[in-house]
């Protein structure tokens, strides 16, 4: 607030004499040119609420009742003292209704009187918010009976309180008595009717004022009791109490708050502070749902609150000290851009006005949270200047600060600090770019990452971590060999992974001794299943035109596929035996081992949380034959009602349906996830789409993402499936956003390599059944796996044996074989048996070493 005097005759000592006005009072004048309640110094303690409700004095029209429930009001009240407020002196004050207060003549009865745009001098908000002067609590009225019973509270009842006249409460009741213990209130008349969940209401808001001590040290008192927020029901209706105390000479500015009920749940916002001749002079409190009134922060705007609710409310005692002070504040810190080095910046300011005696502190911190006046500097976390910037050394590279400045006029009188500036340090080890994991070097555990070397190549290589959890890696993540690896390269293979699973890289520069820079963004890659094996196979050699049975073995968990090529084709059969049709020349055919592999694709879970109602889904290839078993939704909606999920062929105008399924889904302001079994078969093959076709009852639609804020496509599932686009809203348009189907659940096969098996026509097999016993070969290895030995089923017409390696190197041979075979020397692993039969002819198997 400011103050322009405009009489020159008046600044002559003469003329001072004449006015009638002493150098001191013109001292106090000329203060109040540049006073501003943002100056003034808050501090808080815990101290102990005494009320004045046994000794204080009504405010006169502040009583409220159940019919004057003082709603928006307010009165005005005498200072017994020249309070000092904003560089003015005041002898009134005007209360409201609302738990506010102002200065000057012009009044007001706001719920935020710091923050709206009327012009008074200043104002106050003690828990400023909609109150009013009643108290509802509930109990049980009974026809005929003037006994309400089951009171649930009694927070400022008194007898003679007139009562409302409602569910059974005869008009014009008041209470006679009532008793805490017992639970109930006596009425002067009654009940009329009877009611099992009866409003009680009454009036319980009064003002009142009090002295305390004497001059020139008195403390004058403002108390609030029973003005609750604004409710008509039961739940909403707490009962407060709260204080203002004005102190003489110090001219501090005190709220205090005392005992309260609260029962709502609901968060209550509260505007608690000062306000000047403006609302942009402003000087309040800060603190969000759940936060402690006793940790609240300097409010950055005026229109800030405090929240209150049944849980987090003002502990009794708890006191807002607001201090005028001499010591004006700098404003406007900034810290200069071109400035900024590793290891420092500067700071600059305007200065304040008057200039501070003894220059301005600085405070520096790599937390936001602001100094308070009990804040310890010292040469770690500040600095001090006599002009109006400063240089702050000694930093940490590639950190971020926040900086605050204020004024010290005396090693005693410090102003507020100002608000906060941020920057941050440069860095002295930059980050690598561009980090991939090549699809082409993903195996079942191990997969090649590689990146762009930062313009500034890091003098000690780069450490790479990876993880299965998303969680990006900090500064202090501690890494070791189950989770990183080093390299001096662009490139670094990691490995002992597991089969069939996601993990998240990152990748950061490794500079001079602890010096490291921030972790690249993260990429991700799934290794892929290892396969079953093909543990044996035998072919087969039969009369030209007839049939031919193929057999392979595999472990036991597994299953074999059959094939006529060594890669694509379709499976002929399952099984480990396959009966071919009539040959007339001999054929070769493929098996393969395989089991159930299941993945995730698609988004895991909705960002948005705006439902969207059309047509519409996503684009896909399937890369790999799978089962799309179910995909998880949000639903939108009121209730109950259905979804229609088709799977169609968009590589066709109007796509055709191939599958789909009508659910039951319930929907809801706020969706909640929820699977649909869908046990979808979708082939090799491309311009798949996933699409919601209708929906039915109270459910109004699914979440999606709009387009891009989601990410970008492809999604890819390795060796499955891809994500290309989403699809909306007419034919097959393709689009950005992502929509509708969550956390897909796919099993595919993780399947082996295929392994040749050969038919073979000779017309020399076209012989009697006797003859054709005698040609036959069928002979088994077992145990399979083994340990040591490995046994031959018939060895009779085994010339020799030779085992090679699964590179195909010859390990060992027997030329005159027994029928058990001792392997002792050799490594564990996969090994292939090949037995040389007397007549020319081979039978080849796989055998595995434990």
């Amino acid at each position: 607030m400011r103050k322009h005097y405009n009489c020159p005759s008046l600044w002559s000592s003469n003329g001072l004499k004449k006015a009638g006005i002493s150098i001191l009072a013109l001292f106090g004048a000329i203060q109040g040119l540049n006073a501003q309640v943002s100056d003034y110094i808050f501090t808080q303690n815990n101290g102990t609420f005494s009320s004045i409700a046994s000794t204080g004095t009504v405010v006169t029209g502040s009583e409220a009742t159940t019919s004057t429930t003082n709603d928006t009001t307010g009165w005005t009240v005498t200072i017994p003292f020249n309070f000092n407020f904003n560089g003015s002196d005041y002898n009134s004050i005007y209360v409201n209704s609302n738990g506010g207060a102002t200065f000057g003549t012009t009044t007001s009865t706001s719920a935020s009187v710091i923050s709206v745009s009327t012009a008074y001098n200043g104002a106050i908000g003690v828990m400023n918010r909609d109150l009013w002067g009643i108290f509802i609590t509930s109990g049980v009225t009974t026809s005929g009976s003037n006994v309400i019973t089951n009171v649930a509270s009694f927070k400022g009842i008194a007898v003679g309180k007139a009562l409302n006249s409602v569910n059974g409460i005869p008009a014009g009741a008041t209470i006679t008595a009532f008793d805490e213990t017992a639970g109930t209130i006596t009425m002067s008349a009654p009940a009329t009717s009877s009611s099992s969940a009866a409003v009680v209401r009454y009036g319980s808001g009064k003002v009142l004022t009090s002295v305390e001590g004497t001059a020139p040290n008195r403390v004058f008192v403002i108390e609030w009791i029973g003005y609750n927020d604004n409710s008509t029901s039961v739940t909403g209706s707490n009962h407060l109490n709260f204080q203002l105390r004005l102190s003489e000479t110090t001219n501090t500015i005190s709220t205090v708050y005392g005992p309260t009920y609260n029962i709502s749940t609901t968060a209550r916002t509260n505007q608690i502070g000062l306000r000047g001749a403006t609302n942009a002079d402003f000087n309040n409190r800060s603190g969000a749902a759940g936060n402690p009134w006793n940790n609240t922060s300097a409010g950055a705007s005026n229109s800030a609150t405090v929240s209150r609710d049944d849980v987090n409310f003002p502990a009794s005692g708890l006191t807002f000290v607001w201090t005028p002070t001499n010591c004006k504040s700098p404003s406007a810190l900034t810290i200069t851009s071109s400035s900024i080095t590793a290891n420092g910046a500067q700071a600059s300011w305007t200065a304040a006005t008057p200039t501070p005696t003894n220059g301005y502190e600085i405070y520096y911190s790599t937390s936001n949270i602001a100094p308070t006046i009990s804040t310890i500097l010292n040469a770690s976390n500040s600095t001090t200047s006599t002009t109006t910037s400063a240089t702050i050394n000694g930093l940490m590279p590639f950190t971020t600060y926040y900086a605050w400045v204020r004024s010290s006029c005396s090693s005693s009188d410090k102003s507020n600090w100002t608000s906060m500036a941020s920057f941050t340090t440069l860095p002295t080890c930059f980050q690598p770019t561009a980090l991939t994991v090549n699809s082409a070097t993903i195996t079942a555990n191990s997969g090649t990452a590689s990146w762009t070397a930062p313009s500034t190549v890091p003098s000690n290589g780069y450490e790479v971590y990876y993880s299965t959890s998303n969680t990006a890696p900090t500064s202090s993540t501690v890494l070791d060999a189950t989770n990183s690896a080093t390299s001096s390269t662009t490139s670094v293979s990691i490995g002992n992974l597991q089969t069939s699973t996601t993990y998240y890289v990152w990748v950061r520069s490794v500079c001079a001794g602890t010096d490291r820079s921030i972790w690249s963004a993260m990429t991700s890659f799934k290794t892929i299943c290892q396969p079953p094996a093909i543990l044996s196979a035998s072919g087969a050699t039969v009369c030209p035109g007839t049939t031919a049975t193929l057999s392979a073995t595999t472990s036991t968990e597994a299953n074999i596929n059959w094939y006529n090529a060594a890669t694509g084709g379709t499976v002929l059969a399952t099984g480990s035996s396959y009966t071919t049709p009539a040959i007339s020349s001999t054929t070769n055919y493929w098996a393969s081992a395989w089991t159930p592999s299941i993945s995730t694709a698609g988004l895991m879970n909705a960002i948005s949380t705006s439902g969207y109602t059309l047509e519409a889904g996503l684009f896909f290839n399937a890369i790999t034959d799978f089962t799309l078993e179910g995909v998880y939704v949000y639903p939108t909606g009121t209730g109950a009602g259905t979804v229609t999920i088709a799977l169609q062929d968009g590589s066709v105008t109007p796509a055709t349906t191939i599958q789909s399924i009508t659910v039951n889904l319930t929907g809801s302001a706020t969706p909640v996830k929820t699977y649909v079994p869908l046990n979808f078969t979708v082939p090799v093959g491309s311009n798949y789409k996933l699409m919601m076709m209708t929906r039915t009852g109270l459910v109004t639609g699914l979440i999606r993402e709009s387009g891009t804020t989601w990410g970008t496509y492809p999604i890819v599932t390795p060796d499955i499936l891809s994500i290309t686009n989403g699809n909306c809203c007419s034919a097959n348009a393709t689009s950005t956003s992502y929509y509708y189907f969550y956390d897909w659940k796919v099993v595919a096969r993780c399947e082996s390599a295929r392994q040749q098996v050969t038919a073979t026509a000779d017309s020399s097999a076209c012989l009697g059944t006797s003859e054709t016993d005698l040609t036959k070969n069928n002979i088994k290895v077992y145990p399979n796996p083994f340990t040591d030995v490995l046994n031959i089923s018939d060895i009779k017409n085994v010339k020799s044996i030779s085992v090679m390696d699964i590179a195909g190197r010859l390990v060992k041979t027997f030329d005159k074989p027994a029928s058990t075979l001792q392997l002792r020397e050799l490594n564990a692993g996969m090994y292939i048996i090949v037995l040389h039969i007397n007549d020319g002819t081979k039978q080849t198997l796989k055998a595995i070493k434990k």
